[in-house]
């Protein structure tokens, strides 16, 4: 089971194995925004906005715990998306997802049960 490490005051997200880590910078731009969907809007996190600043305490808060999937979830609540990376909280499981390619360009994707009230900041 890998880890995935979700870090830092920078919003670095990195994933952690046995041998090595692959650091997200490369699939997250520090310096662009991310696009933020619900059921009931559509808006831009611009970075350092007040929405960004708590998804980087979400991240320190939720550095453990997430593992390797193929499944497919239905009910998509929160869907955050910047190139090729995304991450999506299904309110029908509490579990969350984040995809990606790493740098040989394969897809990634691992699961995390979240509660809802921890992401309740991406609702406002």
């Amino acid at each position: 089971m890998k880890p995935i490490i979700i870090s830092s005051v920078l919003a670095v997200f990195l994933l952690s194995g046995c041998n090595k880590g692959v650091d997200f910078t490369s699939v997250i731009n520090l310096n662009a925004p991310l696009s933020l969907a619900t059921p009931k809007s559509k808006e831009t996190i611009h970075v350092n906005s007040e929405k960004w600043n708590k998804l980087v305490d979400f991240a320190i808060s939720n550095k453990k715990g997430w593992e390797p999937t193929t499944a497919f979830y239905f009910g998509t609540e929160i869907w955050i998306k910047q190139n090729d990376f995304s991450f999506r909280y299904y309110s029908s499981g509490e579990i969350a997802t984040i995809k990606f390619k790493n740098e040989e360009g394969s897809e990634l994707k691992f699961a995390k049960m979240i509660e809802r009230e921890q992401l309740d900041f991406l609702l406002n």
